[in-house]
């Protein structure tokens, strides 16, 4: 007679073995599956062309679009989402280019700035371009989402650089204020948004100065601020992603037009 025991424990190792498989492969899959929603999609190569117009200059740390004609006297430094292609936001700068300001994406160190250092980084790279700024523009800062919690972080660490700060779908600042700063800022959010969602962001509105400016776009979400892939935890959008970033486009206009 077989040892029933005996065959029920190997039957159960073969089990646990089948499931261990099949979960690394979902992992495997799901991870791929997130590298490839955070690429850029659906950028057409010319917007990273230069022309008469713009001249685009695209370096291991940033990307820069520099206006030939009308250069208005205030420019934007751009902190992307977390993980999220640079490439993604080609868009939305050229279309600022167009309008005569100059606008740098400024890359996170690995996509996320994780780190102390990667942060460190990210924020003298931040004031070198400001120091190495021959025109003597006034630069405004802003990111979007994980780029929008860093660029209110550097406001907190760095006062007095910027006049104006511009967040873009973040519910940051979360553990520390900015009420007391000297600095405008405009945050811009949407309806739709499932990873910074709007009661999240209104209760954290007492963590920034009084005169915030807030502005809701109806229809959007999260990952339609950029150019890339659906974000997990993300709502369905009830507008195109053209015309959302054609309303980001303009709010941060408004805020650079203060400055022209």
């Amino acid at each position: 007679m077989p040892n029933l025991a005996k065959l029920k424990k190997v039957h159960n190792n073969k089990m646990l073995r089948i499931i261990r498989k099949v979960w690394a492969a979902a992992g495997i899959l799901f991870f791929i599956y997130l590298l490839f929603s955070f690429q850029a999609q659906g950028v057409d190569r010319v917007l990273l062309a230069s022309d008469e117009h713009i001249i685009v200059t695209t370096l291991t740390d940033r990307i820069e679009f520099s206006p030939q004609r009308n250069l208005k006297s205030s420019a934007l430094i751009f902190y992307p989402g977390g993980m999220v292609e640079p490439k993604a936001y080609v868009p939305m700068a050229r279309m600022l280019a167009e309008k005569g300001y100059k606008v740098v994406i400024l890359k996170l160190p690995f996509r996320n700035a994780a780190t102390k250092a990667q942060e460190k980084e990210l924020f003298s790279k931040t004031i070198q371009i400001i120091n190495d700024d021959s025109n003597r523009l006034t630069w405004i800062l802003s990111g979007h989402s994980r780029g929008g919690a860093l660029a209110a972080k550097f406001v907190r660490d760095h006062e007095g650089i910027f006049e104006e700060l511009v967040l873009i779908a973040t519910t940051h600042p979360k553990n520390y204020s900015l009420s007391d700063r000297k600095i405008h800022v405009t945050k811009i959010y949407a309806s739709n948004d499932g990873i910074a969602d709007e009661a999240q962001i209104l209760e954290n509105r007492s963590k920034l100065p009084n005169d915030t400016t807030f502005i809701r776009i109806e229809g959007g979400n999260h990952s339609q601020f950029g150019y890339y892939g659906f974000q997990v935890g993300d709502h369905k959008a009830s507008i195109r992603r053209e015309d959302q970033v054609q309303e980001l486009v303009k709010s941060i206009s408004e805020v650079l037009d203060l400055y022209k």
